[in-house]
């Protein structure tokens, strides 16, 4: 799924599909016109949340996140589930039965756990927002274990990495917050295991459910990493002190492929077993029906 980003006409919020089997004619999704957090849950079933209330000039708490699936064979949308603020980061689980996501309501971040047919209940604890700029190592993130059994929750804006259970929402595991070590961010689940990796200003660390957290690769700084299938090797990039650029890393060994500057963003998408690099366009939002591409260097 590619989102519209026009510099002249700000105001379009166009979602457009594009199958890689059929590349020339890429699809209008106007269900998802404005929609916030985006996933495909199947081949033909796409998970969104649409933003309602409000407008342009209106703050966080004016507006309602509701939670939403189009079938893109039928071309019907049903509506789920709804929250008070701005969705600003949502996961799905891998079938499809649990969501989680986060909003803004009025500066304060409330996290929201949706499992089966049940409402909305939330977990963790409000946070509220202060102001300050963006920065590079931001991330909002919300994603689900391979099997559905954890949650992930980054939000840097309020320094929080955390990991739950999602049977009951208890917490698991905590990331120290602030410090030498900066934010805990750019982190990412393995396909195969209850493992997913992070960063700080140190290096990659790695949390799993049976051993915990301990160090992984320390010193490398990456940005937006992307795993195999078999998690055999990541992708990731690289910019903090050097020319921007994206990597390979073979997980086992630690051999390395750098790909040519000026680029971030990679994507592994099956059955290809590397990185396109002879492509560029900006996406938002890219599923098991994307393009294995990267765009062209945006973050620093």
């Amino acid at each position: 799924m590619l989102r519209a980003a026009d510099q002249n006409h700000p105001d379009r919020r166009d979602v457009v599909l594009c199958d890689a089997h059929d590349a020339a004619h890429p699809r209008l999704l106007r269900p998802l016109e404005g929609s916030g957090p985006a996933a495909f849950l199947g081949r033909d079933l796409i998970g969104y949340i649409t933003l309602k209330g409000g407008g342009p000039s209106s703050t966080s708490d004016q507006f309602t996140s509701v939670l939403s699936t189009l079938n893109l064979a039928t071309g019907q949308n049903a509506e789920l589930a709804s929250s008070p603020g701005e969705a600003l980061a949502a996961g799905w689980s891998a079938d499809g039965a649990n969501t989680a996501y986060f909003t803004d309501f009025g500066g304060v971040h409330h996290y929201w756990l949706k499992r089966g047919g049940a409402a909305p209940t939330e977990f963790g604890t409000p946070a509220q927002v202060f102001g300050r700029g963006g920065v590079p190592d931001d991330e909002s993130l919300v994603a689900f274990s391979h099997d559905g059994q954890y949650v992930l929750v980054v939000d840097t804006s309020v320094n929080r990495l955390q990991a739950f259970r999602t049977s009951d929402a208890a917490l698991v595991y905590a990331a120290p917050s602030g410090g030498a070590g900066g934010f805990r961010t750019m982190a990412i689940w393995l396909h195969t295991a209850d493992r997913f990796y992070f960063r700080n200003n140190n290096g990659v660390y790695q949390w799993d459910a049976s051993s915990g957290i301990s160090s992984f690769i320390p010193g490398l700084l990456w940005s937006t990493p992307t795993l195999t299938t078999d998690d055999r090797v990541v992708a990731y990039a690289l910019g903090t002190n050097s020319t921007p650029h994206v990597e390979t890393r073979v997980i086992s060994s630690g051999a390395t492929t750098t790909f040519a500057p000026w680029r971030d963003d990679p994507i592994f998408v099956a059955p290809m077993p590397h990185v396109k690099t002879q492509s560029r366009f900006t996406r938002n939002d890219v599923g098991r029906a994307g393009f294995g591409l990267y765009r062209a260097h945006r973050r620093y």
